[in-house]
């Protein structure tokens, strides 16, 4: 092992998919409908992803899509053994039960695109969160109703996001 020579210059974050700030939170069992694939060597999407249901498949969700907007992928601890154990490629089977989490005060979220607090927050059709600043989605994006970053502006990474569950949902068009 040889000499440390650098020091990281900001804060570790938390972990992407974990509560942050306590309060109430609305999380539900779903179950991915097709296969993540994933990429050797990046870990798994958890707070980095929206999941979407269609019409007619109650508790069945993608990963992005043009369904309704049912949470963010969220406790990754739930597959730390999976992660260890499964191989190297970070992906999830089709089938495989997740959790969604659709409100809380604040949520660790891997982000895209530069944001700030105060911003909402989009997902593209392959479910990667942007920022939607004066909370308009960018282009071939869809808003999250009630989302906002509540601490920590980012160039791209971590911020701690807030989900605020409407009686309208987001819905890709």
């Amino acid at each position: 092992m040889s000499f440390q020579k650098t020091v990281d210059d900001d804060l570790a974050w938390g972990i992407p998919g974990e509560q942050a700030l306590a309060g109430d939170v609305r999380a539900e069992p779903v179950q991915l409908k097709t296969v993540f694939n994933g990429t050797a060597g990046k870990r798994a999407p958890f707070g980095a992803v929206a999941l979407t249901q269609a019409a007619g498949e109650n508790g069945i969700v993608s990963v992005g899509g043009a369904g309704t907007f049912i949470g963010i992928l969220s406790s990754p601890k739930q597959w730390v053994a999976y992660s260890a154990l499964g191989g190297n490629a970070p992906g999830i089977e089709a089938g495989a039960w997740l959790e969604a989490t659709s409100q809380t005060p604040g949520m660790w979220m891997e982000l895209t695109t530069a944001a700030a607090v105060g911003d909402a927050i989009a997902y593209k059709s392959d479910g990667t969160l942007v920022a939607a600043p004066a909370s308009t989605a960018p282009a071939s994006s869809t808003l999250i109703p009630g989302s906002r970053v509540v601490r920590y502006n980012v160039t791209t990474g971590i911020a701690m996001v807030a989900l605020q569950q409407l009686p309208v949902p987001a819905v890709a068009p």
